[in-house]
């Protein structure tokens, strides 16, 4: 048999995100694959090995033996729970490469149960190019199972897609067949422990989230802009539940707000002249960042990076300190902008699931857009990392991992592009491991279309890293390229891309709506048109159909196409249901889950809800509530409703998105009707949709000044309509994430962060002086410490709204509002815990308990006393402990029981009366015999 070497597998399974959409499950969501990838990994680096030959050829073609295994873990289980079965093959395929070249073929388990009967689990197709895979078993019977895994062996052939050239010369040789060793499963009655890690929190928690409680994973979210939101559908995370403040700040440090000066009565400080000192911030890793304030009176450049929960700034970029040394670019006069300026500033976050062979875990950025140009930040530091350039236009997703991509469509080639951020850049080698590796280039400017570094340098052999031609083509940035006949011709352009729960894109939804006398093609979404037709189309989006494109000879990297096609779903024309009436159309609220859009008419402030399956028209049309509707409304699908909000009119109605039926309508009442030029409403806007609510405030394009006083971010219930809590608050943008709300009112000018704080307990005692049968007073406070009004009392969620715009925005302090409930318990001298009672705290923190000593069972001793404030909506819980000591009843001296035969005070009296009524008589009478004896 002819010589040959070992050499560690490289995997060249680099991006799985644009594989195949089938892998990105959520990690929460797949213990079991959370299992699998870890043994994925050791079995990678130290079992699975690949041929590498020492000729160029095999005559005749070599036979090579094989050793096969299998183990499972655990080992040992209770009926009823899982095991995770791992098999793998000690060589593999020399030509595997990731999910191309040649994966093994033939994988089968034979498992013998404690009965004697035997299951099989395949043949299947060994998902991984090291020859190791996994399945999940969940035994039915008591006692022991044996396990053993074969396979037959298989020729080597270059599989599909991009083979590794190195495994060429293995072609036709035969890799022999081989069984496993038998492996032991004990099932027993009684279940084996699972992690145990602590119940997801009600109470103030804060980031990082300990990656060991993967049952938390619910929690945080991020509010990243650009196309990480659909139709402000923040998809995870939870909203404040009352309008409690955790801090308020200027926007940017010494910069007035408010009312500027009483020579102008009621008038703010901004201009409001197409520009505003904030929009909606980036949120990200419990980080906000923002941009200076581009307005009139401000000469600053750069941006901001707080932290969410204290609002303490954490650096501030000028733009002539984060690398690019350009703050601001001087107006061209040839230009015909006139004396505008442009700058660089912060255009949105990303977080990029980066998932390979050796790593896996999540990477966080700042994008700075100008033109096609993107510019990478750290976002750590807000400095730059690396330049794309000639990024293509398109329609903007955000994908199940992070990748940031663009959709075009050509009608007249039928062809449809996706370009992929993550695929732009570059890997660190062409080919071996560093192909896996994606980590952008310090200081790099990498083309996006057309990125031929390797290119340039050449070819390499004979090195430790090998690669030819092939290896180092000019790089496009696509993934996916599909050109088809049956996609010529299609009308208009695309409207949207719509993506499952998980993210994954999986349909890209077109339409035409052409101006009156078939002028000028519109985008839908924005500009209506006048005509009684319109043209839509849906098609699918197919994962892992074809091989890699323009090759199969080349890597994922590499390739402009990586096993994508595209079917046509759908092609109608739609006759507008109010024909010849020259009235204004639009589409709107694009929905995959449940197949829907909405057709829209601007005179009648009306909709009607068509199906993306056939095109046919399913119900409408909806209610006109308002003539103000004309100005505006907005559509937006969730779970069922189709939620539609009059920008004018302040209404937002929920309908049923199968039927149509009406289920509520909220109305925005002003509290004066003074206050709104619009009607009894105030103005809706969307600011999100998240965890069953809708987060709603009230603004104008160009407010006049003094601004209205009636103006609020609301939070209402998408069940019911009804009003959860709502804040003074004149809104230039909103932010939600990690269960917080940042906005920033006109009123101030301050950016206010909205949700839970924590709170502080106290509790006193006397210390001394508590005897048996008496009582005494526990007292002590609960207050709100939170950074923006540390120490101020604690106050119901009932009263959070006018007790937090008494706190920061100078309204008048309620006279109603009431504290929060405090549990008073005691453990007592023998260790037991005794339920004292609960006292209700004021507008100042302030509680008290009267206690009667007798309530204290176990008698005299030193007592431990706990007061407990269980937390709300408002704040987190928080508790105290004092002690006090009761006594021993003080010992009364017994009262002498009175004799019957001794004499009384008044006895004595009127004896010493009598004695000295006869002696006075006594002397009398003396004195009379001697005065009768003289003459």
């Amino acid at each position: 048999m002819a010589n040959f070497i070992f050499k560690t597998t490289p995997n060249y399974s680099a991006f799985n995100k644009i594989i195949g959409k089938g892998k990105h499950m959520k990690f929460a969501k797949n213990k079991t694959a959370a299992i699998a990838i870890a043994i994925f990994l050791m079995l990678s680096m130290s079992a699975s090995m690949m041929l590498v030959p020492n000729a160029s050829a095999h005559s005749p073609a070599w036979n090579i033996p094989t050793s096969a295994y299998v183990t499972c873990a655990p080992s040992t289980i209770g009926l009823g729970q899982y095991t995770t079965i791992v098999a793998w093959v000690d060589r593999s395929s020399p030509t595997a490469s990731g999910a191309t070249g040649q994966h093994w073929t033939g994988y089968q388990l034979n498992i013998t149960k404690p009965d004697g009967t035997t299951e099989i689990i395949g043949p299947w197709t060994c998902s991984s190019d090291v020859g190791s895979d996994w399945k999940t078993y969940t035994p039915d019977e008591l006692g022991n199972y044996t396990i053993v895994f074969s396979w037959p062996g298989n020729v080597i052939t270059t599989g599909t897609g991009g083979a590794n050239d190195q495994g060429v010369p293995y072609v036709n040789d035969t890799v022999a067949g081989s069984t496993s060793k038998p492996y032991t499963l004990t099932v027993q009655q009684t279940p084996v422990p699972n992690w145990q890690e602590p119940a997801l929190p009600t109470d103030y928690w804060q980031l990082p989230i300990n990656a060991a409680n993967r049952g938390w994973s619910t929690l945080p979210s991020n509010w990243l802009l650009g196309s990480w939101l659909v139709n402000s559908f923040q998809s995870e995370g939870t909203v404040p539940l009352t309008a409690h403040v955790l801090w308020s700040q200027p926007i940017t440090p010494g910069r007035a707000g408010g009312i500027a000066d009483a020579q102008w009565p009621g008038v703010p400080a901004d201009v409001n002249d197409y520009e505003s000192p904030w929009s909606a911030p980036i949120i990200m890793n419990g980080i906000i960042y923002y941009n200076a304030p581009p307005v009139a009176d401000s000469a600053v450049y750069g941006y901001y990076a707080l932290n969410l929960y204290t609002g303490q700034q954490m650096w501030y970029k000028n733009g002539t300190d984060n690398g690019l040394n350009n703050p601001y670019v001087m107006p061209d006069p040839n230009s015909g902008s006139g004396a505008s300026q442009s700058y660089l500033s912060l255009t949105q976050g990303q977080l990029y699931h980066y998932d390979s062979v050796n790593g896996n875990g999540v990477l966080s950025y700042l994008i700075m857009v100008k033109g096609t140009t993107w510019y990478f930040l750290d976002a750590a530091t807000g400095n730059l990392i690396c330049t794309l350039i000639h990024v293509p236009t398109g329609t903007a997703v955000t994908d199940q991992d992070g990748s940031l991509l663009r959709y075009s469509y050509n009608a007249a080639t039928g062809n449809i592009l996706c370009w992929n951020s993550s695929q732009s850049i570059r890997p660190m080698n062409p080919t071996g491991t560093g192909q896996q590796q994606w980590k952008p280039p310090l200081g790099s400017v990498i083309d996006a279309v057309n990125d031929t570094y390797w290119t340039l340098l050449g070819p390499s052999v004979g090195g430790t890293q090998t690669w030819i031609v092939n290896d180092i083509l000019p790089r496009s940035g696509y993934t996916m390229n599909v050109t088809s006949n049956s996609l010529k011709g299609l009308p208009g352009s695309i409207t949207a891309v719509l993506k499952n729960d998980n993210r994954v894109p999986e349909q890209i939804f077109g339409s035409k709506i052409v101006s009156t006398g078939g002028v000028g093609v519109y985008d839908p979404l924005s500009v209506a048109c006048d005509v009684d037709q319109l043209y839509v189309w849906l098609v699918s989006i197919d994962y892992g159909v074809t091989g890699y494109t323009p090759s199969t000879a080349i890597t994922n990297t590499q390739a402009n196409n990586l096993g994508f096609g595209a079917t046509l779903l759908m092609n109608k024309t739609i006759t507008v249901p109010l024909p010849g009436l020259n009235d204004t159309w639009s589409i709107a609220a694009v929905d995959y889950d449940s197949q829907t859009f909405q057709l829209k008419c601007q005179q009648t402030a009306q909709s009607w809800c068509y199906s993306l399956t056939t095109g046919n028209l399913l119900w409408g049309p909806t209610t006109s509530f308002n003539q103000m509707d004309y100005y505006g409304l907005t559509e937006n699908v969730y779970y069922g409703k189709m939620i539609q909000i009059s920008s004018y009119g302040g209404t937002m109605a929920a309908y049923n998105i199968t039927t149509g039926n009406l289920l509520w309508v909220y109305n925005a009442t002003a509290t004066s009707p003074y206050e709104s030029a619009y009607g009894n409403n105030m103005p809706l806007s969307l600011g999100a949709i998240v965890d069953g609510t809708a987060i709603l405030y009230s603004t104008e394009h160009s407010p006049t000044k003094p601004l209205w006083r009636d103006s609020y971010v609301r939070c209402v219930n998408l069940t019911d309509g009804t009003l959860i809590w709502k804040l003074l608050d004149f809104n230039m943008g909103l932010s939600v994430a990690d269960g917080y709300i940042v906005t920033c009112s006109q009123y101030d000018n301050n950016v206010y962060c909205i949700g839970k704080g924590p709170s502080g307990t106290t509790v006193s005692a006397p210390q001394s002086g508590i005897s048996m049968g008496s009582s005494f007073t526990i007292t002590g406070t609960v207050t709100d410490q939170s950074p923006g009004a540390k120490g101020t009392a604690a106050i119901a969620d009932a009263s959070q709204e006018a007790w937090m715009e008494y706190l920061y925005e100078q309204q008048a302090m309620p006279t109603n509002a009431t504290g929060v409930p405090v549990t008073i318990d005691a453990i007592d001298p023998n260790g037991n815990f005794i339920p004292i009672g609960t006292a209700t705290s004021d507008a100042s923190g302030f509680y008290s308990l009267g206690v009667n000593a007798n309530m204290l069972s176990a008698g005299p001793g030193t007592y431990t006393v706990i007061a407990t404030f269980a937390g709300s909506n408002s704040y987190g819980s928080s508790y105290s402990e004092s002690a006090f000591t009761v006594n021993a009843a003080p010992t009364v001296a017994p009262t002498a029981t009175p004799q019957s035969n001794l004499a009384t005070a008044a006895d004595l009296m009127t004896y010493m009366v009598a004695v000295a009524i006869a002696i006075i008589i006594a002397i009398a009478i003396v004195g009379f015999l001697i005065l009768r004896k003289h003459p």
